[in-house]
Formats: C-alpha cells, sequence, structure tokens
C-alpha cells in the first residue's frame, strides 16, 4: 500500500525533513558520480546505519512493521509465480542479486532452495548473512559492470532495477544478467513501472517497454502486479 506524504509527516515531520534534505540537498554531493551516484558507497553507509532492519533495504518513511508487511506480500507473490511458472523448485541453482539483509535468501531456505548464491555492491551485511545461512554463498557484485560468474536456472532481482540509474548501467546489467541465466532458466525482475520516471538521485523507475528492450532475446512471459508496479518474468528458449 502506497504511504501519503501526508501521512510520513504526520507520523515523524523532523525525520521526514531531514531525510528529504538528504536525498535532495546532500545525497547528490556526497555521492555523486560518473556512473550516476555511487552505488557501493551509499548501501554501504546505508546498511551500516540500518543493519538487518527492512528500513535499510525497503523505504526509510516507514516504520520495520510497515516495511515487514510490504516484504512479506511480496515474497508471497514471489512464490506463488514460482510455483505458478513451474519452475522446478527447489532442485535449482538460484542466483538472489541485491540479497540486501537476507529478507528473501530466508524465504528460499525456507523454501528448501540448497543451491543459492547472494550478490550485492556492498559486503556491508555479508558476515551476518553468511553466519545465518552457512550453506549460501555471498559475493560483492557490481551488476552495471556486466559478467556475472557462474550459471543459474532461477535469477532474481528485486528491488534493484530502480537502483541502476544510467541507461549504460542497465544495459550492462542486462547483459550479464542473460550471460548467467541457464538454458530454459527463469529471470524475474520487479517492480517494473507501467511508466518511466526518474525520481531522487539513486532511483529511476523503468518501464515494462524499456525493460523488454533490454532483456530482448528472453522470452517475456505476463506481468504481475507487483509492489507498486509489476513483477516481470523471461525465460531464456534456448
Amino acid at each position: 500500500m502506497t504511504v501519503r506524504l501526508i501521512d510520513r509527516f504526520r507520523a515523524g515531520p523532523l525525520g521526514l525533513l531531514r531525510r528529504s534534505f538528504s536525498k535532495v540537498i546532500t545525497g547528490p554531493i556526497r555521492y555523486r558520480s560518473s556512473s550516476g551516484y555511487d552505488a557501493s558507497r551509499y548501501w554501504r553507509d546505508r546498511f551500516a546505519k540500518y543493519g538487518t532492519s527492512l528500513r535499510g533495504v525497503g523505504d526509510e518513511g516507514l516504520t520495520e512493521e510497515e516495511n515487514r508487511n510490504q516484504y512479506e506480500t511480496a515474497s508471497e507473490t514471489l512464490l506463488e509465480t514460482i510455483s505458478k511458472l513451474d519452475i522446478p523448485f527447489p532442485d535449482i541453482r538460484v542466483l538472489d542479486i541485491g540479497c540486501g539483509s537476507g529478507f528473501y535468501t530466508g524465504k528460499l531456505r525456507a523454501a528448501g532452495v540448497r543451491s543459492y548464491t547472494g550478490v550485492d555492491v556492498t559486503d556491508e551485511l555479508f558476515p551476518m548473512l553468511r553466519e545465518s545461512f552457512p550453506d549460501y554463498e555471498f559475493h560483492r557484485t557490481d551488476i552495471t559492470y556486466g559478467r556475472l560468474a557462474g550459471e543459474y536456472d532461477l535469477i532474481l532481482t528485486i528491488d534493484v532495477l530502480e537502483h541502476i540509474v544510467t541507461d549504460s548501467g542497465m544495459r550492462n546489467a542486462a547483459l550479464g544478467i542473460k550471460g548467467a541465466l541457464a538454458s530454459q532458466g527463469f529471470l524475474l525482475l520487479g517492480p517494473v513501472m507501467q511508466r518511466a520516471r526518474k525520481h531522487l538521485f539513486y532511483v529511476r523507475f523503468w518501464s515494462l517497454e524499456e525493460i523488454s528492450e533490454m532483456f530482448s532475446g528472453l522470452l517475456p512471459l505476463e506481468p504481475i502486479k507487483f509492489r507498486g508496479g509489476y513483477l516481470m518474468p523471461f525465460r531464456r528458449p534456448d
């Protein structure tokens, strides 16, 4: 559920003003780079601030409970989609791009996944993740630089695309993801929006049309409503 700006203000006006000033004024200066913004540094600082709280990977303007409710709803949609697509779960190799604090990692482990690799642009939370999930692999990787190591039957890219803010970064990410997807493998991307829109310095909403073009060569399946936009499933046809 979308939280209105007036509700955020009533819940904590000073916090809202501080976050707004940071994201509109100081953030673009502090994290500026030739690639749009320094994603590694930004997310390292954010994870260091919030730790395992879902406010770090989710919406800072929401409470932990509100974020968890949204994430639980999203995970239900994700797992239902995996089931409906007849993905051979859990005996598959899974790549989770943008594993963050491990919310979806935990859901996948509960579903029985044994072969899991999580990647993120920062390794700030990796010590905690490796302790919590000793049988899983975690690697620091910036997908906007292209090639990904390994081959996977299911690649999840959830709440990541909107933080790639340049055309070149998205093209590189798409090439790397497509190169890591096994024959007949599935890719789930989301949220993707109906229309493209630039937002904050670290947020750019990509449209269904743009993402379909970037991931050409894969077979697009029916989009599913997801986190204010759509979950886009693809399958590698060869």
